[in-house]
């Protein structure tokens, strides 16, 4: 279910209608619930054990790590363990194949046969999202930033909602918790709102990237992944635009996904953060990072760039601290 899809307008419209026709909150969190449970199991119903998972340690370690029970160093291992845990998650889902099919194609290039075949195994939709959505929310309780959530279904509903559980915006626990206390009200304004950017993406979307695609696809797509393109048989001509309109596609891809995300989470009463902001415009690389993917750029910065030492440090560390940084950003994408 992909938001420029029927079944997501059928799907989206009746948990509207549903959301605003009840007036209690905790029915309408409850509703939203349900709802973003139905929507990741429509991609795959086997993968909610693992986003439940995810939900569940992290609640775990959030309220271990906020409580003045154990000593500094028990909070210190329980947040430490919750960090890995969760990105073990991407480790195993994501790269661990990747890895071990590099591995076997390095050790043939030197004639060693180390034995394994290569591995597939089934990517879970948005896992990167509500991963970085977790690790968010451990970290921030542990910071002081914002209370742990007694309530599960609370941590539950903002690892899992809807609108940005498959392509983002990455969301702070700090800013999602609190709307979700907020007394919210049907307005014209709000309509409105989430119906233009809303309607800005899915041109972006299926005006923009999915005709550039036509375009792209028979030179850089799936074809050539597997083999079957070359790229001899294209004139420099054809290369050369191929690569702009691929620049195009994977802009208006992703930028028009999370203005649908915006503007269906505004419906709700939700506001999420801004995903890009013109980054082709940039005068610079460093302008151009904090105008792609905001939200991921934001999260690297206040997660792993700065707790490493940002440029506090000295010039060597601050090298070392922007390449990890970057290695883990270029490990996401």
């Amino acid at each position: 279910m992909i938001f420029t899809d029927a079944t997501f307008f059928v799907f989206l419209t009746a948990i509207f209608a549903g959301y605003w026709l009840l007036q209690d909150k905790e029915e309408r969190l409850g509703l939203l619930l349900v709802g973003s449970t139905i929507f990741y199991g429509w991609w795959d119903w086997r993968f909610l054990g693992l986003i439940g998972a995810v939900i569940l340690v992290s609640w775990l370690v959030a309220r271990f790590v906020a409580t003045r029970r154990p000593g500094e160093v028990q909070r210190r291992c329980a947040l430490i363990a919750g960090i890995l845990f969760n990105l073990s998650v991407i480790a195993v889902f994501k790269y661990f194949g990747f890895f071990a099919d590099s591995a076997r194609a390095m050790l043939a290039t030197v004639g060693v046969d180390p034995g394994w075949t290569a591995m597939n195994i089934l990517l879970p939709v948005g896992i990167s999202f509500y991963v970085f959505q977790a690790i968010s929310y451990i970290v921030d309780v542990a910071r002081g930033d914002m209370p742990p959530e007694p309530r599960l279904r609370r941590v539950a509903l903002y690892i899992a909602f809807f609108p940005q559980l498959v392509a983002g915006p990455i969301v702070r626990a700090s800013s999602f918790f609190p709307q979700m206390e907020r007394e919210k009200k049907l307005s014209s304004a709000l309509f409105f709102a989430g119906l233009r950017a809303f309607l800005l993406g899915f041109a972006y979307k299926a005006g923009v990237a999915d005709n550039l695609a036509q375009f792209v696809d028979p030179i850089y797509g799936n074809a050539l992944v597997a083999g079957d393109t070359d790229l001899a048989a294209w004139s420099n001509l054809s290369l050369v635009g191929g690569t702009l309109a691929f620049a195009g596609l994977i802009y208006f891809d992703f930028a028009g996904y999370s203005l649908m995300a915006i503007g269906v989470a505004r419906w709700f009463g939700f506001y999420i953060p801004k995903n890009f902001d013109h980054p082709y415009s940039s005068p610079s690389i460093d302008d151009f990072w904090r105008r792609w993917h905001i939200s991921l750029s934001s999260w690297l910065r206040d997660y792993v760039y700065i707790p490493l030492g940002g440029n506090r440090v000295s010039k060597l560390k601050t090298y070392r601290n922007l390449m990890v940084t970057m290695l883990l950003g270029g490990l996401w994408h």
